[in-house]
């Protein structure tokens, strides 16, 4: 049976390409592609594919992956377009996907991780594999670890963002302030969470069910 894709980017060059690059590859059905997370969530439920391929580029894309993964668990995301840098990797990570198409990777790569994801396999670079592997071991932050209070509300909002994967610049354009803003206001969070990463204070935010 032909693995069934859905293509979630809001780049018309890349959704064509992707329709045609796919399209010819045996063992592969293209289901259509999407721009905007509406239509996603309602193609997914229309043609139940087995992988949807996420353009990390999109706008909120961690949002994208989340929503995707809770609306069909069945469903495995894949990230295309990710660089090896480890907040992208980890936000991809925690938001539920289940594999990664680097921005230098050729189709040949990207129907190699279609299948693999479908098999339930991490198809990655050993940098990649490393990095997940740290981040698991990162994991052990202190059952009794709570957020602590004295947050500002706009640093409230800043530490929600973080859990959903936005970067610095992101964070910026969605509050409508200054990336050099934002860096004040992530190093401040970070040193009252007492913590030293982003990703440990997200596991925060989750383990204090702010969101």
């Amino acid at each position: 049976m032909a693995i069934k894709v859905i293509i979630v980017t809001d780049v018309r060059l890349y959704q064509q390409g992707l329709l045609r690059i796919l399209g010819e590859q045996d063992g592969l059905k293209t289901c259509g592609a999407v721009s905007t997370i509406t239509e996603a969530l309602s193609a997914i439920d229309a043609s139940q594919p087995d992988v949807a391929l996420v353009d990390l580029a999109m706008q909120n894309s961690q949002s994208v992956i989340r929503q995707i993964v809770s609306f069909a668990p069945v469903t495995k995301v894949l990230v295309m377009g990710i660089s090896e840098e480890d907040n992208d990797i980890i936000a991809c990570a925690e938001a539920g996907a289940a594999g990664y198409i680097t921005r230098d990777s050729s189709a040949k790569d990207l129907v190699h991780c279609v299948s693999a994801v479908v098999s339930n396999e991490l198809n990655c670079s050993p940098r990649v594999a490393a990095l997940l592997i740290r981040r698991i071991n990162s994991l052990s932050v202190p059952e009794d670890a709570t957020v602590q209070p004295g947050l500002t509300p706009r640093e409230t909002d800043i530490l929600i963002l973080i859990e959903e994967g936005l970067s610095n610049k992101q964070i910026a354009r969605r509050l409508n302030i200054g990336v050099s803003t934002v860096k004040n206001h992530v190093h401040s969070v970070l040193a009252k969470l007492h913590v030293s990463r982003r990703t440990e204070a997200a596991a925060l935010v989750r383990r204090n069910q702010l969101r």
